[in-house]
């Protein structure tokens, strides 16, 4: 992933994450599942400078440009 200069890399089924060449251990790996990428929604809005809501009533979760 990349936004604003900034690169988030990910190896399925590893915790730790490369932002920028910079390694962050992660509580949970990328997980692939019938073709779809499972990453950590909240870790990922905050690295590119954006913020996540999770509306229950519609259990939808929703990334906002800051």
């Amino acid at each position: 992933m990349q936004k604003d200069g900034k690169t988030i890399r990910w190896a399925v089924g590893n915790r730790q994450v490369k932002v920028n060449q910079q390694t962050v251990m992660q509580n949970a790996p990328l997980l692939l599942k019938n073709g779809s990428a499972f990453v950590p929604v909240r870790f990922v809005a905050e690295q590119l400078n954006t913020s996540v809501e999770y509306m229950g009533s519609k259990h939808m979760v929703v990334i906002f440009k800051n």
